[in-house]
């Protein structure tokens, strides 16, 4: 399995794009790999046509629960309950579509399992059932699942707890562990699909926005909400797992947005690190 997927997702237009007379100029073609992008070119009396070509690709008509699907975070949630550990993670623009995707409408209505739920709502639905089901084929107290979450945001680089408010946390390089952890992160418990959804919840409504000329409702700062898994079983080793998902602030030139000040210059940093990471990943030796 390769260690780095790439999906792309097309939003439809929206209502203030199709009051403009605008035209969708991206599309998915047929096999779901290639996508199709119209420039307009030599003064707009020209069309220039791309191609570009991803793991998956998934067309506007693709709902919610068909991201979940057609992106096999099932299969991730399956190998978390394994040892093992993934990441989600959803960048672009801003506008088009990141915390839709990954949260969907659950910050702004309180409704139960619906189409629209974003990735990690759905994700922790499944990880609440996973835990119940294997409790219940295995039939006996000999194995036990812990499950808990953290949710944390990066803004203006520094790190909040989104569970209880703290800010200012620091990141810490434990040496036991080879892997970098933040210090006095809370980490809360779920033994329900109600937790997961609670604890999603509350963090979204902590996490910092600010208006700019893109998106009056815009995200500034990237968030990370994590399921850790720990399942014992017998005399067996303890198998500890864990799944991220990241939903990273807008990417957007600064001319277009009207920003100004520290948060825009730190994310468009940020993600220039983070896509310098990306690319030496699958030939890192640690």
């Amino acid at each position: 399995m390769e260690q780095v997927k790439v999906a792309l997702r097309v939003r439809p237009l929206l209502p203030t794009e199709r009051e403009r007379g605008e035209d969708a100029n991206i599309s998915v073609l047929p096999g779901g790999t290639n996508v199709r992008v119209v420039t307009r070119v030599n003064r707009g009396t020209q069309n220039q046509l791309h191609t570009f070509e991803m793991d998956y690709c998934l067309g506007p008509e693709v709902n919610q629960q068909g991201v979940f699907v057609g992106l096999g975070i099932a299969d991730m949630c399956d190998a978390v309950f394994e040892g093992k550990a993934a990441t989600v993670l959803c960048f672009g623009q801003t506008g088009s579509g990141k915390t839709y995707t990954m949260s969907g409408q659950a910050e702004l209505e309180d409704t139960g399992q619906t189409a629209r739920d974003g990735i990690q709502f759905a994700a922790a639905r499944y990880i609440a059932t996973m835990r119940d089901r294997l409790m219940t084929v295995n039939g006996d107290a000999s194995m036990t699942i812990k499950l808990k979450v953290s949710y944390l945001e990066l803004f203006n680089e520094r790190i909040n707890d989104l569970l209880n408010g703290s800010e200012g946390l620091r990141c810490r390089w434990s040496r036991d562990a080879n892997s970098f952890f933040v210090e006095d992160l809370m980490l809360v418990e779920c033994l329900n699909a109600d937790d997961f959804i609670l604890a999603l919840q509350e963090g979204l409504f902590r996490r910092k926005r600010a208006e700019h000329f893109l998106n009056t409702h815009s995200s500034r700062s990237h968030v990370l909400f994590t399921v850790y898994v720990e399942v014992s079983e017998g005399d067996g080793p303890t198998r500890h797992g864990k799944i991220t998902f990241v939903d990273l602030a807008g990417s957007e030139r600064l001319r277009d947005t009207g920003s100004q000040g520290d948060d825009s210059k730190s994310i468009n940093r940020s993600l220039f690190v983070l896509g310098t990471l990306l690319k030496n990943f699958p030939n890192a030796t640690h």
